[in-house]
């Protein structure tokens, strides 16, 4: 394969195309080509028809001498849309030759790794769109030019609209007359078109045509995404117990989940749960077999720490982390209503009392699939890993520190513990049980999380951790209601208590002292809780008896049964009501915002992330894989 040219000499020193200084976001242009190299070799052993082999080898070898060639001064630092489409269309065609010569062979190391390498390849490649000079744009009228051969030459000077990106062959479907069937529509590659753009519009219209070309890669792989994914929980089920395959299988999730966003766009950022389902396919079991393989990707990040330098290690936590956090907003929407009545299914005129059933069903019955396949367990442990992480320092590349999978969490720790109390029926009852199986690792996060607010008091991040701490307090109450403080020697939940008690802002603060007053209800009563209550201003008294009747179905109680137990607990009389107890229904919905707000401020950060590219394998780890 050296020899005859396909890739440079193995440990040679590449040159770098794009210059000393280039441009933001030019990482994934200057990783592009080492994939390509890697790719070229996945391909060329792979054991397939040689002349499909030989196509898929000639697109990645005019691709990589593309992104090894000097940059065209009149595009600066930019990309030619002519070669951001080539290369998509030789991945993508990479992608169908994997997929068709291995579709009845097991996902091992020698089919994982290339299908990783190239998820990774067409998410880097879908991203050099977004500075592809020239690019064409759906809707868009644009002038044939360059044509060579006799057919193709009759049609140069003529205008045509242009309808979609095709990636498996690289070109732009175009239509000449509005009346034209789709059978007369023409392809053609992105440097024979001109597009007309209008006055102002070149930004909005590169940005439109980023976002059109991902989606169409999306589509030209979505076949092998939904085989792929049956294909890793088909072979969990048979070989549960096998480490190799999990630490193979997130790895690859991973990689795809990577494509996904980028291909997906502005729309990646913000992936809702209703999406995550009908990407599944519907399928509640296939979405946690997924959650489970992504949220345990830093698992092979985690065995390589302090191997490598401290910022590039940072870089990769950060880049990982941010996908992981867009991963979990989504699938945690599983258990919201949206996904229930979000796909054309309105509640209706149902009572109240009949949709919050249909609502605990539907929660009960996507959390007995998460529960089967440890989510959750994986989900606590990426929540611990990040802020382990952050007990030893700011996040490297990250504004936002490691806060969105506890509060994810958290939140749904909750949601699936107050369906449980409202239930009461057997499935209830292993759900309740499985979260005290689980009790330890939980705990162990809340504690970590307060260890780390405590710690960073007097840092500039610590109102971030302090709109996260209402979620990681709720948590703290329903896990009392079943059993916190009867399972556990006082030990591990006395010490997150005493980390609360030693800090003055915990008890001055609402929301935050009336869920630790109900996490402790079955305890004796600290006297520093009862000198907090006292120092309270009477807004702020009003506004802790709403938090007591809003929190308090985290115990299992009802706002007038909570506020009578903690007025027993406290020996004090509830605040009557009147205008502070609007003051205190605002605070609840600020509490609120104030975690959402956080939670869309720390996604916003996906795409500076991603543009961290993660390296591709060497020449030699390549062979070696293979």
């Amino acid at each position: 394969l050296v020899r005859g040219g396909w890739v440079g000499e193995v440990d040679a020193p590449r040159s770098r195309a794009w210059g000393a200084t280039p441009m933001q976001g030019s990482a994934a242009k200057d990783v592009v080509g080492p994939y390509l190299e890697a790719l070229t070799l996945f391909v060329a052993l792979q054991p397939v028809d040689n002349v499909a082999k030989g196509h898929v080898l000639h697109l990645l070898s005019v691709s990589v001498s593309g992104w090894h060639a000097a940059p065209d001064p009149e595009l600066g630092y930019g990309v030619s849309a002519g070669l951001a489409t080539e290369t998509c269309e030789a991945v993508v065609c990479v992608l169908r030759l994997l997929h068709s010569s291995g579709a009845d062979k097991p996902l091992t190391a020698n089919r994982c790794t290339p299908y990783v390498c190239s998820f990774l390849a067409l998410a880097c490649t879908v991203r050099t769109f977004e500075e592809a000079q020239g690019l064409p744009v759906p809707g868009q009228w644009a002038v044939i030019a360059g044509l060579q051969s006799e057919a193709g030459m009759s049609l140069n000077g003529l205008r045509a609209v242009v309808e979609r990106f095709h990636p498996e062959s690289g070109r732009f479907i175009v239509r000449l007359q509005p009346e034209d069937p789709p059978a007369a529509w023409k392809k053609v590659r992105a440097e024979n078109l001109r597009p007309e753009l209008p006055p102002g519009g070149v930004v909005a219209r590169a940005a439109d045509g980023a976002r059109e070309c991902g989606r169409a890669c999306l589509a030209g792989v979505a076949e092998i995404f939904d085989d792929l994914l049956r294909e890793m929980q088909a072979e969990d089920l048979e070989n549960e117990d096998i480490i190799l395959g999990r630490i193979l299988h997130s790895q690859l999730a991973a990689a795809m989940w990577e494509a996904l966003v980028c291909c997906w766009g502005d729309r990646g950022m913000g992936l809702r749960g209703s999406e995550l389902v009908e990407l599944c396919g519907g399928d509640f079991s296939l979405c946690s077999h997924l959650a489970r393989d992504v949220l345990s990707a830093h698992s092979m990040v985690q065995l390589s720490l302090g191997l490598g330098p401290p910022e590039q290690e940072g870089r990769a936590l950060g880049r990982l982390r941010a996908l992981q956090e867009n991963f979990a907003r989504a699938y945690c929407e599983l258990f919201q209503p949206s996904v229930l009545w979000g796909a054309g299914l309105e509640p209706g005129d149902a009572p109240m009392a009949e949709l919050q059933r249909d609502l605990d069903g539907h929660i009960l019955k996507v959390a007995a699939s998460a529960v089967h396949l440890g989510v959750f367990a994986e989900l606590a442990l990426a929540a611990e890993f990040y802020l382990e992480r952050a007990l030893e320092g700011p996040s490297a590349g990250r504004r936002v520190p490691p806060v969105v999978l506890p509060v994810m969490l958290c939140r749904v720790v909750c949601t699936i513990l107050v369906s449980s109390f409202a239930t009461q029926d057997a499935s209830s009852a292993l759900l309740q049980r499985h979260f005290r199986l689980l009790m330890p690792d939980l705990l162990s996060v809340l504690l970590t999380f307060f260890e780390v607010l405590a710690a960073r008091q007097h840092c500039e991040d610590i109102e971030d951790y302090f709109a996260a701490s209402p979620a990681a307090l709720d948590a703290f109450a329903a896990l009392s209601a079943i059993g916190l403080w009867s399972l556990f020697s006082e030990a591990v939940p006395g010490r997150v208590v005493s980390l609360l008690l030693g800090m003055p802002r915990v008890l001055a603060d609402p929301a935050l002292f009336a869920r630790l007053v109900l996490s402790l209800l079955s305890r004796p009563l600290e006297p520093a809780l009862a000198g907090a209550y006292e120092a309270l201003a009477p807004g702020d008294r009003a506004a802790f008896w709403q938090q007591v009747a809003a929190r308090g179905k985290l115990c299992c109680l009802a706002p007038a049964e909570a506020k009578r137990a903690v007025e027993e607990w406290l020996s004090v009389s509830a605040e009557a009501e009147g205008p502070g107890f609007d003051m205190g229904a605002l605070q609840v919905a600020a509490t609120e915002t104030a975690v959402d707000s956080l939670i869309n401020r720390c996604l916003a950060e996906l795409p500076d992330s991603l543009r961290d590219c993660p390296p591709p394998p060497t020449q030699r780890e390549a062979v070696g894989a293979v």
